[in-house]
């Protein structure tokens, strides 16, 4: 009886390791795909607060030349698609969200150019702002998301804070700089005071 539960604790032991193994291979190849799509999107922009206009007879047409209406130092842009995304919603009040809309543009440097003039200038319609956003997969958009609230305690603090690709938050104030990997990296020192 004790060779048997020898034998059987043996191989528990043997295969818990290879799922172990087999887990970590999971976890490479599932960031390995969150790349690649990152990199597919690429050519991608995400616009926030364009409200819902279903007369126009060409969306694309009404969107470049808005675009071009907002930022006219862009020169050319070309858009190869633009569509909405995700499921309707409504704020507290029960007014509908405008949908996001992803617009595919043929090349990524547009999509840097637009990025770049949306900082400069501020857009908004019927008194709302219109935010410009680069297209990340699922992914990638929750590990940023997950900074949001580190983000904003830093910004309160006095630092300058931004995202680095695909999830690092760099956070400089005079002539230090802070990368972190992780959320929990970020809170485990502002409680040590070493940020401060």
């Amino acid at each position: 009886m004790q060779y048997r539960m020898t034998a059987l604790d043996n191989r528990l032991s043997t295969s818990v390791d290879k799922l172990t193994s087999h887990c970590a291979t999971l976890v490479d190849k599932v960031a390995d795909l969150a790349d690649l799509e990152d990199r597919m999107r690429r050519d991608n922009l995400r616009i926030l607060g364009i409200p819902e206009n279903t007369e126009t007879a060409n969306p694309l047409t009404d969107l470049l030349d808005a675009i071009l209406k907002w930022f006219p130092e862009l020169g050319s842009v070309e858009i190869v698609r633009a569509h909405q995304v995700g499921p309707a919603k409504e704020d507290t009040n029960h007014k509908p969200i405008p949908h996001p809309l992803l617009l595919k543009l043929l090349r990524f440097t547009d999509r840097d150019k637009i990025l770049g003039a949306a900082r400069k200038t501020m857009v908004k319609l019927d008194g709302s702002p219109v935010r410009f956003a680069l297209d990340y997969s699922t992914r990638t958009f929750r590990r940023r998301l997950a900074f949001s609230n580190a983000i904003g305690a830093l910004q309160k603090l006095g630092f300058h804070t931004f995202l680095l690709y695909p999830a690092k938050l760099k956070v400089m104030r005079g002539g230090t700089t802070h990368i972190f990997d992780t959320p929990q990296m970020y809170s485990m020192l502002l409680k040590s005071r070493l940020l401060c």
